[in-house]
């Protein structure tokens, strides 16, 4: 028997939308914080969302309202709303867009694997770090573990899970 929660919502819908509350409530400091790193500079942000459907979003055309702030968050930004996964799960497919190699070329393949010392300093951040303000963050350990290696040209690194809902609970 399927469990319903108040006005038609299934648990499973609803766990679903709950999964995607840190972002939907901290997209817009986030754009703030990213704005405060270095005035001077202009911002690109690129926000990554490992393992989501977009057919349970709004920006994407689900019929309710899930993510507000990231809705206001993109009236000013560019979108893209076809693109494909060079990798099927987290680290070959994040390593792919920081570094625009294919898996074969970075070697990032598995749990725990890194981009290759050669490519490393070919990363979007260190591209764009003398001319945009870098920030990185990530919610999925695994692409956090890649910010690390490109720690070193981000001016901003915020840590694996402090925009959590349960870390900021006061």
């Amino acid at each position: 028997m399927k469990t319903q929660l108040s006005q038609g919502l299934s648990r499973r819908d609803f766990l679903k939308l709950i999964s995607l509350t840190p972002v939907s409530i901290f997209a817009r400091p986030l754009s703030n914080l990213a704005a405060a790193v270095n005035a001077g500079k202009p911002n690109i942000i690129i926000i990554v969302f490992d393992a989501w459907s977009a057919s349970n979003i709004s920006l994407y055309g689900y019929p309710r309202q899930t993510m507000p702030n990231l809705e206001q968050f993109v009236e000013n930004a560019t979108v893209y709303h076809n693109h494909f996964s060079a990798g099927t799960f987290t680290v070959p497919g994040t390593s792919s867009l920081l570094t625009g190699l294919h898996p074969w070329t970075h070697r990032a393949f598995q749990l725990g694997a890194g981009i290759i010392a050669e490519h490393v300093d070919h990363t979007i951040f260190s591209a764009l770090s003398a001319t945009h303000a870098t920030l990185g963050y990530a919610q999925n350990q695994l692409a956090d573990q890649l910010l690390y290696q490109t720690d070193r040209y981000l001016d901003t690194h915020i840590l694996n899970g402090s925009l959590n809902v349960q870390n900021n609970l006061v």
